[in-house]
């Protein structure tokens, strides 16, 4: 039997930490696929195929590494919490990986389209990854 940590939270009673799955890759290698076909943010008319799979390819991937690294590290919390602390909980694991997403974001912006996300444009940028990043999160949980 395995004592109870200091925090009073039973570390064997804790999920194992989530690792990306072969069903994961399949659906970051769809949305990588969808998203170079469709080529939205003006992708498809700024950036030729080549760029614009390496683009949305690091975006997709990248974003899901950082999210993955986030819920393991949230994992303590949102495995012991219930209700409104769940919630709780979860938000601020969203919000915690859209900060680096959302700079993974620019510096891809930078690297593979030379532009620099102006200061003004950061809330919006900010509102797209923290939505996307609550909607992949709910669905993958």
């Amino acid at each position: 039997m395995q004592e109870p940590t200091t925090d009073g939270v039973n570390k064997a009673t804790l999920p194992p930490p989530r690792r990306p799955t072969l069903g994961h890759f399949q659906l970051f290698a769809a949305a990588t696929v969808l998203l170079v076909v469709v080529g939205p943010f003006n992708t498809s008319t700024e950036l030729e195929l080549p760029s614009r799979a390496v683009y949305w390819f690091t975006l997709i991937f990248g974003g899901a590494a950082i999210s993955f690294v986030v819920s393991n590290l949230f994992l303590r919390f949102t495995a012991t919490a219930t209700g409104a602390r769940f919630i709780a909980w979860r938000a601020a694991q969203v919000v915690t990986a859209s900060l680096p997403i959302s700079l993974l974001v620019a510096g891809v912006e930078l690297w593979l389209r030379d532009r620099v996300i102006a200061a003004e444009h950061w809330p919006v940028l900010m509102t797209y990854v923290v939505a996307i990043t609550a909607a992949v999160t709910s669905v993958s949980s």
